[in-house]
């Protein structure tokens, strides 16, 4: 492999990132000979082009001066497979928190991503672009999972080497179809709240002391577990309602995949993990030497067992000042409820109280009007 390594440790302005690569892979979805399959117009719950998107905020309705957004649309799908394209934005609000029209949005990170799906919500391959800044300018890298011989293999753009992700010992997945793993990263209120400390925003906790981005010291541990927050898109649950629906019970288990990326506040020095001539490692892969990729443990590091149990009849609650009427799901820690429409669309998500500061978190589905 003759890839020149995309870790790029140069100052990067997250805010001019091109939008373009999303899209990349989509014609993948085509056959490899050249012929057209059918295409359908809806998957899975989802319209060929519909966008849905999503956005964290305070269950108070104090506004907050850290933007955190994400974005979803089905750009095509044939029969047994569709082509998802997602985003995942956060940044510091400059102007009035008070006033939308004076507000703008200063972007420190962005993933993009393209997710291949088969009909029983199987993410076959996975493919992200995550730009970041860190307290020593930008660092951008693309990493892709796919699915091969019954294990995911995972690689960064660059590098000889991969690591691979056994999945065969989790009771709720089907190997043979393959089904049973789900696209998802449930979020904690420990995730939430590092990344509101990285933007020095002061409602996320007390920082661990001055200087580094945004005001505030990040920490050494990264937010997330190192997990990707573009796959925090609670519409990535909506992948699995026919499952839920279909089980008869209420309930469904399944394997949450909450692929991993890199660690950038290694870069400062910490340990990662995997060591090297140079003690400076990125998420497992040090990048100086030699290009070596390190295994990043075991398969939990991006998976997860995950459950979903329906919960009460039709109920009403506050979506972005209106009511909507939803289903109660109760959901696997860290999560603690779940909103779904009679669509089976995911409306909104609640998530548990920040064990240090008592807040509370949702994210929530914004209506097109708020686009």
């Amino acid at each position: 492999m003759s890839r020149n390594p995309t870790i790029a440790l140069s100052c990067v302005l997250i805010a001019s990132l091109c939008t373009g690569i999303a899209g990349v892979g989509a014609a993948e979805a085509q056959e490899s000979d050249g012929a057209q399959t059918p295409s359908v117009d809806t998957f899975l719950g989802f319209r060929t082009g519909e966008e849905l998107r999503f956005v964290l905020e305070r269950s108070d309705g104090e506004r907050s001066r850290v933007y955190t957004a994400w974005r979803i649309w089905l750009q095509e799908a044939v029969e047994e497979e569709g082509v998802f394209e997602l985003s995942y934005e956060v940044g510091r609000i400059g102007g009035s928190v008070n006033s939308p029209e004076g507000q703008m949005v200063a972007l420190t990170a962005r993933t993009l991503a393209t997710a291949w799906v088969n009909a029983y919500g199987f993410p076959t391959k996975v493919r992200f672009t995550t730009q970041r800044n860190t307290p020593m300018g930008g660092i951008e890298y693309t990493i892709e999972y796919r699915y091969e011989d019954r294990r995911f293999v995972k690689e960064l753009e660059g590098f000889d080497d991969d690591q691979k992700a056994e999945i065969d010992d989790y009771s709720a997945v089907d190997l043979n179809t393959p089904a049973g793993v789900f696209l998802f990263m449930p979020v904690d209120a420990e995730c939430v709240a590092a990344a509101r400390r990285m933007q020095g925003d002061p409602g996320g906790g007390q920082p661990s002391g001055g200087g580094g981005m945004g005001g505030g010291s990040p920490d050494m541990d990264p937010p997330c577990e190192g997990r990707e927050p573009v796959f925090a898109n609670p519409a990535l649950l909506n992948l699995a309602m026919p499952a839920l629906w279909e089980s008869g019970t209420g309930a469904v288990e399944l394997l949450a995949f909450a692929p991993t990326g890199v660690i950038p506040m290694a870069l400062m020095g910490g340990g990662a993990g995997g060591g090297g001539s140079t003690g400076i490692t990125v998420g497992g892969f040090n990048l100086f030497g030699g290009g070596r990729l390190y295994p990043f443990g075991e398969a939990d590091d991006a998976f997860q067992p995950f459950a979903l149990t329906a919960e009460s009849e039709l109920i009403q609650i506050d979506v972005g000042g209106r009511l909507v009427d939803v289903f109660r799901l109760a959901a696997t820690a860290p999560l603690d409820s779940v909103y779904v429409d009679g669509s089976g669309s995911i409306v909104r998500i609640d998530l548990p109280a920040d064990p240090e500061t008592g807040e509370r978190f949702w994210i929530r589905r914004l209506r097109p009007s708020e686009y």
